[in-house]
């Protein structure tokens, strides 16, 4: 008995002194952000009303934010890409101690009420016996500043003992090995990158409630690029200047590079390639296609592996093809590569990038050739396996594909420089030989292409070529005009070379968009010159690329996307955009491009030979409109979109119409978060017309018109369960 009570003693002092433990609260959580628990290795996800104990350590990413309450008035407020280190103990007049460790990243500390606060980083300390400080550190350098917004704190290099003192509305600057700079005014700058970190209602209440009044930057006319940096090293007293400004040259610099970038252009929301914080995925996927009269089944099992930035799917599928059969389809070069669904390292906003896999919705540059472009064909059953690589550094990055690497027919190289707000784009893209017969035809959906491939066909491909080679170039700049606008100016131009010289190229510009908050909107004037389309590679690419004709002598005649179109063409159009997010968690983007001049833009063949056809057309245009939502409206809701598209349809096939054309397809994505036991469940339709049959029976005509027969209505259903 007098066991059992010292037992329960026991219990129960330890029960009163966790309960007792001081500690953080979630209060605010926007974006992702992780918790590396005290005695743990392993993260795991921080979820709103999730408390935090002493040594825990907050891993936050791109976009976020996190308010962390202790006390009825304390808080600290964590920004994006931050890491630090939280200490909290109690003392005996019953205030809090709280001691944060900054990594990377940038925090804010609000301790008013019985609480003190120091704020450390490799270089710098900040002790805060009343008030609001925040603090930002640069991670390679330890380059650390600080900033009173309310009350006074000390700042001081960590090893030494004298400090500085700041009262509200003063900042300072702690290099390695040095003093704290001179306290100066905060400028309208720093409020701007202090609002990037921390919210601006945020901000805006702490600095309107201190009666501070930034004071304006007295290089605010020149934009601190990391090259004018370099040009400005030169001269030691614009050197001096950068450091008085709060080390913009290392810490600030950097930030409003990327937040300028980021926040010029409308970024869509993204279906999430990873639902899980585990090590394995086990996805199962059940589809069928209706076309000509006809279902196609299609069943796939994707097991996933995850290992730090690195990640590997294989798919086991089950289709049916053009014969009735369902099988794995093995018997080619493409149907076993088939089966790997990815092999990726980092993600595509890293800086070294690389993915083994389909290739979907992928735009290179500002899309003028390389537009949403997909490598899968509808008439196959099988997915080519390509390749997506990239590389970038603080000024530049390269981007590389290959869109099956069974073949390397099609591919391209690009690559990116941003000096200052300016940016500078080139890239070369090819499709090596259209006449290829890269149909995947062993693995074919619909179509028996065998005999249509075997038969003598014209024009003589030995003398008739039809390849893409384009190179383009585009130039752009960012202004700033508010604290929450940009208007940006691009020109683009593109080329495309051919047998004899020049074969087409398109001139985009001037390009002129504007960005208010989540809204942005422009327009573009836009020039075409023969064979060469804008966004070359979209996402019907494969479905026009390569088409056959059925002549009265038995003979099959191809036609491209390069002959179809004629040298002489000449279009004249413009595109107009609206993209915007009408309230959190959700996007709207909507986009048309229509020609309001289309002269000769046609080839046709008579005795073997191309000929230009001599009636014009105006109504070539492109369109898409999208909604789509996720789960910062909807919690349940992984990731939704409804989408209408159409691309070229007045080309292909010629004088197409809106919604009646080959490049149309329209439907919807739902993706739920994980509900229950870790599953989480997928669903989706999507209607479309490709070229399928004409009045014969045959592979399609490129000259017939949209009927009953050319359209494919997709429908899958899904579930995804996250496991180890």
């Amino acid at each position: 008995m007098k066991t059992t009570i010292h037992i329960f003693l026991a219990l129960l002092f330890f029960g009163t002194s966790v309960f007792s433990q001081p500690s953080f609260q979630a209060s605010l959580i926007e974006g992702t952000v992780n918790v590396q628990r005290a005695q743990k290795k392993s993260w795991e996800s921080l979820a709103l009303g999730d408390k935090l104990y002493d040594n825990d350590i907050i891993e936050t990413f791109f976009q976020t934010k996190v308010i962390l309450q202790y006390g009825e008035e304390n808080a600290v407020v964590l920004g994006s890409n931050t890491r630090i280190l939280l200490n909290i103990r109690e003392r005996d007049d019953k205030g809090l101690d709280i001691n944060t460790t900054l990594f990377s990243g940038g925090v804010l500390i609000k301790a008013i009420g019985k609480s003190k606060a120091n704020i450390y980083t490799a270089n710098a300390v900040s002790e805060i016996d009343s008030g609001v400080v925040s603090a930002v550190v640069e991670a390679k350098t330890g380059h650390t500043g600080f900033q009173v917004l309310n009350g006074s704190a000390k700042a001081r290099n960590i090893a030494q003992q004298q400090g500085k003192k700041l009262n509200t509305g003063l900042t300072t600057i702690v290099l390695p090995g040095k003093e704290p700079t001179a306290p100066l005014y905060i400028t309208y700058r720093h409020v701007a990158v202090l609002k990037h970190f921390f919210g601006d209602e945020f901000i805006d209440r702490e600095i309107e409630a201190a009666g501070i009044e930034p004071t304006e930057d007295r290089t605010s006319a020149n934009r601190l690029s990391l090259s004018q940096q370099l040009q400005q090293d030169k001269s030691e007293a614009d050197l001096r200047m950068h450091k008085r400004l709060f080390s913009q040259d290392k810490i600030w610099g950097h930030i409003l590079e990327d937040r300028n970038k980021k926040r010029s252009f409308f970024k869509p929301l993204k279906r999430s390639n990873r639902l899980y914080e585990g090590r394995g995925e086990l996805a199962f996927l059940s589809s069928v296609g209706i076309a000509g009269g006809q279902a196609f089944p299609y069943f796939e099992l994707v097991p996933s592996f995850f290992v730090g930035n690195f990640s590997f799917g294989l798919t086991i599928p089950f289709a049916r093809d053009y014969e009735g059969k369902v099988s794995m389809h093995f018997n080619s070069l493409e149907g076993v590569f088939d089966k790997i669904h990815h092999l990726t390292f980092g993600t595509e906003s890293d800086q070294r990038y690389f993915c083994l896999g389909p290739i979907k919705e992928y735009t290179l540059g500002k899309g003028l050739v390389v537009d949403n472009y997909t490598n899968k064909s509808v008439y196959s059953v099988t997915q080519p396996l390509g390749i997506k690589s990239r590389f970038a550094a603080d000024l530049f990055d390269i981007n590389f594909f290959i869109s099956d690497v069974s073949n390397w027919l099609v591919g391209g190289l690009q690559g990116n420089l941003y000096p200052g707000m300016a940016w500078i784009g080139a890239g070369y893209y090819y499709d090596a030989n259209q006449y290829n017969k890269n149909l995947n035809n062993k693995n074919s959906r619909f179509i028996d292409f065998s005999s249509i491939l075997d038969a003598p066909s014209v024009p003589n491909q030995s003398t008739v070529s039809s390849h893409a080679h384009v190179y383009e170039l585009g130039l752009g700049l960012q202004i700033p005009v508010l604290e929450h606008s940009m208007v940006e100016v691009l020109v683009q131009t593109a080329r495309k070379i051919g047998s004899g010289g020049g074969d087409g190229w398109i001139f985009h510009g001037p390009d002129i968009g504007v960005q208010i908050r989540n809204i942005n909107f422009g327009l573009c004037y836009i020039v075409e010159n023969g064979r060469l389309v804008s966004g070359h590679f979209g996402s019907t690419y494969w479905s026009n690329r390569l088409m056959f004709e059925e002549l009265e002598d038995d003979t099959i005649q191809y036609w491209t996307q390069v002959n179809t179109l004629s040298k002489n063409r000449r279009a004249f159009g413009f595109k107009t955009y609206i993209r915007a997010k009408p309230f959190k968690g959700s996007a709207v983007d909507f986009t048309i491009k229509h020609d309001f001049l289309n002269r000769k833009p046609f080839m046709r063949l008579d005795n073997g030979e191309y000929i230009v056809d001599t009636f014009n057309i105006k109504n070539n245009f492109d369109f898409s409109l999208s909604f789509s939502i996720n789960k910062e409206l909807f919690k349940y809701i992984n990731f939704a979109t409804l989408y209408l598209s159409q691309e070229n349809g007045g080309y292909y096939p010629k004088g197409g119409t809106y919604f009646a054309s080959w490049g149309f397809n329209t439907g919807f994505d739902v993706l739920t978060a994980p509900l229950f036991f870790n599953l989480a469940f997928e669903a989706g339709l999507n209607f479309s017309y490709v070229d399928i049959y004409d009045e014969r029976g045959m592979f399609g005509l490129p000259s017939n018109n949209v009927d009953n027969g050319d359209n494919i209505l997709e429908i899958y259903v899904g579930t995804r369960w996250g496991f180890m």
